[in-house]
């Protein structure tokens, strides 16, 4: 399905719905005068739409998260986790059975960074962290830390 909009022949807007896979492409036009709006962008791009598949908190390993919806039907998620430093961070990341959601806080020590690592598996409408961990780099080498990452949310991107 695709729309077009006008405005005044100095503004065009195409959205293109691809019915199938739900993914939604737009298309912009500006005009000034004779000529077109350089700062504009020129070809299709598309909005990516999230579906929510569980939200809460968790940082334990082994819990089994429900999710609201079968996340086969989806290619890619949505990880969004906070690194307990106040830093929330979202991830788009290619689902396969396992995906490993990963965070740098560079202001977390003097001496090196700290890095983040989660590990979460997915089988239909079922979610699991299999690891959660934190390591800072030092002269002396990693060490392992407390803490961990808090997932915050999972969502399935069309």
């Amino acid at each position: 399905m695709v729309d077009v909009n006008k405005s005044n022949d100095s503004y065009i807007e195409f959205k293109e719905v691809h019915s199938f896979s739900g993914k939604t492409f737009f298309r912009n036009i500006h005009k000034s005068g004779s000529t077109t709006n350089a700062g504009a962008a020129s070809g299709w791009t598309e909005f990516v739409r999230t579906v929510p598949l569980w939200q809460g908190s968790v940082t334990k390993v082994g819990t089994n998260l429900t999710l609201l919806d079968d996340c086969s039907k989806f290619s890619y998620v949505k990880i969004t986790a906070d690194n307990g430093n106040a830093n929330i961070e979202s991830r788009i990341l290619k689902r396969v059975d396992t995906v490993n959601f990963t965070s740098t806080n560079l202001m977390k020590s003097s001496v090196g960074d700290t890095q983040f690592s989660a590990s979460i598996s997915f089988n239909k409408n079922q979610a699991t962290l299999v690891s959660n961990f934190a390591y800072v780099n030092t002269a002396a080498g990693y060490t392992t830390l407390d803490q961990q990452c808090n997932i915050l949310a999972i969502e399935g991107v069309i």
